[in-house]
Parts: structure tokens; sequence; C-alpha cells
């Protein structure tokens, strides 16, 4: 994670000589707050994790949005289920991802992959229940690495 270097600049302030005094040490507590804060929204609402995390982020309901990234190689000509391990599971609110053939990537697609050249060529990513289901449509995915990052509430 790159450091973050916090941009401090003096303002003069016109107030009372007590007010003054404090100018510098509330200017340094305020850009504390600033910085510490979008330390942890990246944090919070960004990163993907293979374990679930709640996000800063609320859904429709004022639900709390949770997040979870489930990583796995795909099945060519199959509909493969994951277990995702998601309990209390009540609105996915968005499913997408991306898969690889090597590490490091030589050639990477989205998911879910719709072929523009052929129908059949594309890979779904989709839910029933709790586990995920990776759909490749032939065999040119097999052995593809994934990760799918799910958002979702709970109960």
């Amino acid at each position: 994670m790159p450091k973050v270097q916090p941009n401090f600049s003096w303002q003069k302030y016109e107030g009372t000589p007590e007010d003054r005094e404090n100018q510098f040490q509330h200017q340094l507590q305020q850009e504390h707050i600033t910085v510490a804060n979008s330390i942890n929204t990246t944090i919070d609402d960004l990163s993907c994790f293979t374990t679930e995390r709640v996000t800063g982020f609320l859904w429709v309901n004022n639900a709390p949005i949770y997040t979870k990234t489930i990583q796995g190689v795909i099945v060519g000509s199959a509909d493969t289920p994951f277990a995702t391990g998601i309990t209390g599971l009540v609105t996915l609110v968005s499913i997408s991802g991306t898969a690889q053939d090597t590490s490091p990537m030589g050639t990477g697609i989205p998911l879910p992959y719709v072929d523009p050249n052929t129908a059949l060529s594309g890979v779904g990513i989709y839910m029933v229940g709790t586990n995920l289901h990776v759909n490749a449509g032939n065999a040119d995915w097999n052995g593809y690495l994934f990760s799918v990052t799910l958002r979702y509430t709970k109960k």
C-alpha cells in the first residue's frame, strides 16, 4: 500500500489571540481526520478479500452491503457450482469478475464474458442460493483462474 502524505498549507487566521495560538493544532487535526477517513474508506469499500467484509455502503433499504471475492478454476464446457460460505444472504447487489489463463496473466477476460464472434464461447456467472455458478460454453476456458466479487445484503 502506498504511503499517504498529508498536504499542509498555512492559512492566515483572523480570530482572537487564543484562537490564533491553536490554529496549527486545529489544521493538523483536520488533516489527520481527512487522511484517516480516506484510508479507511478505501480499505472498507473498494478492496477485495476472500473473507466476508462489510463495506461503508448501504443498499436502497439502508441495509449494509457486504463483499466477498470467490476464486477458483473454470471447468470447460460445464456449469460448475462453487460454495461461497455466505450465510443469511438476502439480496445480491452486484456480481463481477475476471478470468485469466496463467499467472502472471497471459490472456484475460471479464466475467461475465460474451464472445462477440461465437455465442457458445461465453462464460456466465450467476448465483443459485449461496452457490456461485461459473458456466463455460466450451472447453476454450478450461483451467482459467477466476476471481468473482460479490456484493450483497444479509439478514
